[in-house]
């Protein structure tokens, strides 16, 4: 008897504070009718990290009928109260929206891992510390040797396209390394509020996809289009649907799904 495909839905950067409000009630319907398994979150919940827009977060999170999980952005952390950033970085963020800055959470073939990447004394650059990079392996580790599928999730990148001109995550190689180590196999990002996916396995061979998810519901000026994906992993197989609000649109459309398979051990599309 096969397995049951497990779907999640990953959605990054909603930014409360600067939203498309008028997108807000799409989301949640094109979200729920989805019917995730969970929902993760890449983080920058807020645009600024103030206790009314991370609990904005939070109602919006709770009006999703699948359980969710988060982990902060750089924006989740006090930017211009500079003795809050360094004092207690996280305190609004566990108070207002979540108790957990990093997670774990397992369901039937999937194990997602969320690490925080946000360095309150750098605010934009990220970073992974080395207890950070072990606890994500020992976590890992058994997951992968179970059979699971293992998810990790965080708000900055570990790797990027050439024509991204933010500064790399602090030890991102000897993460990707470690991770692949570990039996990781798909990381979840945000922050660059633009797709990246096929980027991150055309020509090469890959044990870790990397997903960089566009942001769900920024206002900026620059983001041309609002969008979140979901991921049904079926054994070694996994299926990205796009869902896109572009331009003035008020509705998330589904794109056609794209097909993978880790099957000979590295990621290829077909």
């Amino acid at each position: 008897m096969s397995r049951p495909v497990t779907r999640i839905a990953f959605l990054t950067d909603l930014h409360f504070g600067l939203e498309r409000h008028e997108l807000r009630d799409a989301l949640v319907r094109a979200v729920n009718e989805a019917r995730p398994a969970l929902v993760v979150c890449g983080g920058d919940i807020a645009h600024r990290a103030r206790p009314g827009l991370l609990a904005a977060g939070r109602r919006f999170l709770d009006s999703l009928t699948a359980p969710w999980t988060v982990v902060p952005g750089n924006h989740d952390v006090p930017l211009y109260n500079v003795l809050g950033r360094f004092a207690h970085p996280f305190r609004d963020f566990r108070n207002k929206l979540s108790r957990e800055a990093e997670f774990v959470r397992r369901l039937d073939d999937v194990c997602v891992i969320g690490a925080n990447t946000t360095d309150p004394h750098r605010w934009q650059r990220g970073g992974l510390g080395p207890a950070q990079i072990e606890r994500v392996c020992r976590l890992a580790a058994p997951e992968a040797a179970k059979g699971r599928s293992v998810v990790v999730a965080v708000h900055h990148p570990l790797e990027q396209h050439p024509d991204v001109d933010k500064v790399l995550t602090v030890n991102a190689a000897e993460a990707m390394e470690r991770f692949a180590q570990s039996g990781v196999n798909v990381l979840l990002s945000g922050h660059l509020h633009r797709w990246f996916a096929e980027y991150f396995i055309e020509g090469q061979d890959r044990k870790i996809l990397q997903i960089q998810g566009g942001t769900a519901l920024c206002d900026r000026t620059t983001d041309l289009q609002n969008e979140f994906v979901t991921l049904d992993f079926d054994g070694l197989d996994l299926s990205l649907r796009r869902y896109v609000a572009r331009g003035e649109s008020l509705a998330f459309i589904g794109r056609d799904p794209q097909h993978l398979s880790r099957a000979s051990g590295f990621w290829r599309l077909l």
